[in-house]
């Protein structure tokens, strides 16, 4: 993954031949490989460009979910490296992924499924690729993607220059705020981070620095309690985990269609076919602020 992608992927650049694919945005997956599955399934034989938001692994709720999601994943993107793009999440980090103690956490699993010594060795393995993976992918549609939320940086230069290779989030502030931050609706400009990491940041905030980005909306995975729509629909927070169906303003396990990237710049986030897999019902905006 080192040599294949920047930390700041531009998306534009996958196309067949002169058009720019569709797209499918998929939100934190955190162990559903079935989940997975049925999206890949559906969409990569059209030739749509999958964009994974982070969390493949911890929390899953079926054996050994989490070590069968994460190497889907990572096939998906072997067989499939230009229709597939998985940047970092949270849970994609050393504190994190050695932390895990539960069933269906990924450190647990392996050690459960491969003995102590061996499920370690895939654990520190793991932790050596989840230092290179992207953090962010943009558009010039008007789209920013990431994991948890919007950094202080002041322009798309500061996020394509993150280094590779960082292993603890706090040695970064800019890598600790897109893995970890949220959104709040309640709050005035920022607050120290709820999960007391990165921080949480308001309407007022987002305005302010989605226009230094010069970006109109934003995709994120990351809390569950916000899945749906905030800040006049331009924030979008997508969960297509099985865990979390009944979580946020929107139910279901969802995903986000830009069928048609090349064509339209987004103003809002509902601009975007949102659906749920399971269903295939549109969900609407919420418009919650």
């Amino acid at each position: 993954m080192k040599s294949l992608e920047p930390n700041l992927v531009e998306l534009d650049r996958y196309r067949n031949g002169k058009d720019m694919m569709p797209r499918v945005y998929i939100g934190d997956t955190h162990g559903d490989y079935e989940a997975t599955r049925k999206i890949a399934e559906r969409f990569l034989p059209k030739g749509y460009l999958l964009g994974f938001l982070g969390d493949y692994g911890d929390r899953a709720l079926k054996p050994n979910g989490s070590i069968k999601n994460l190497f889907y994943v990572l096939k998906l993107k072997t067989e499939y490296p230009n229709n597939v793009v998985l940047l970092r999440g949270n849970h994609e980090t050393f504190a994190i992924a050695h932390n895990g103690n539960k069933t269906g956490d990924l450190k647990t699993d392996l050690i459960v499924k491969f003995g102590k010594r061996v499920g370690n060795e895939y654990l520190n393995a793991f932790n050596e690729m989840f230092a290179q993976m992207p953090y962010t992918a943009v558009s010039e549609n008007g789209v920013i993607a990431l994991h948890g939320g919007l950094p202080n940086a002041k322009n798309i230069d500061e996020l394509r220059a993150l280094p590779k290779g960082i292993k603890h989030i706090r040695d970064d502030p800019v890598a600790e705020q897109i893995l970890w931050s949220d959104a709040d609706p309640d709050i005035k400009y920022t607050k120290d981070g709820s999960r007391g990491v990165g921080f949480d940041f308001s309407k007022e905030f987002f305005d302010h620095y989605m226009d230094l980005l010069n970006k109109s909306i934003l995709l994120r995975g990351h809390d569950q309690r916000h899945k749906g729509y905030l800040f006049g629909n331009r924030l979008l927070t997508l969960f297509t985990s099985e865990r979390y169906i009944g979580n946020g303003y929107i139910q279901g396990r969802i995903v986000a269609i830009d069928e048609k990237p090349e064509k339209k710049k987004h103003d809002i986030a509902s601009d975007m076919i949102v659906i749920d897999i399971d269903t295939n019902e549109r969900k609407r905006a919420n418009d919650n602020q």
